[in-house]
């Protein structure tokens, strides 16, 4: 029985190894994974590698980390954290704006281009609930933040 278990947890690694060279391969395409990307990854780990979720998303983050790979899910979830803490009284300012959208390329290594960028931060200070400050006190206008296409 401990023949079996150990023949088991090897054929595991053996699987979670070649997981792993495979999410290699899959990033020499660029230093970045899309949310997208990093799903269909995960997918194939579980179906075509045979492993589980938990297993394929640890393997995922090992490579990330280990080759400086830029995971989505992950620079996005960090952003979240920046905009909710620069966002006084739930208000961003066009500078802290413009910082986060430069702290989301030099986290995606630039592989995001910066209309991209700003769309997507666009898309986490409103799903976070935080609005736009005006240029000027209470004439001032949110152009700067509207332009932005979503």
């Amino acid at each position: 029985m401990a023949e079996s278990a150990s023949g088991e947890n090897c054929q595991c690694q053996t699987r979670a190894r070649r997981f792993a060279d495979y999410i290699r391969l899959h990033a020499t395409q660029g230093k970045y994974i899309s949310n997208d990307n990093e799903l269909a990854v995960l997918k194939t780990g579980i179906s075509d590698f045979g492993i589980g979720l938990d297993e394929a998303k640890g393997v995922l983050y090992r490579v990330a980390e280990n080759r400086s790979l830029a995971l989505q899910s992950q620079t996005e979830q960090l952003l979240r954290a920046l905009l909710t803490q620069i966002s006084k009284k739930g208000v961003i300012t066009r500078d802290d704006f413009f910082d986060t959208v430069a702290i989301y390329r030099k986290l995606t290594h630039d592989a995001v281009e910066k209309d991209e960028a700003e769309r997507r931060v666009k898309v986490m200070v409103q799903e976070e609930g935080i609005k736009a400050k005006r240029l000027w006190r209470r004439l001032g206008s949110r152009k700067w933040f509207n332009r932005i296409e979503t």
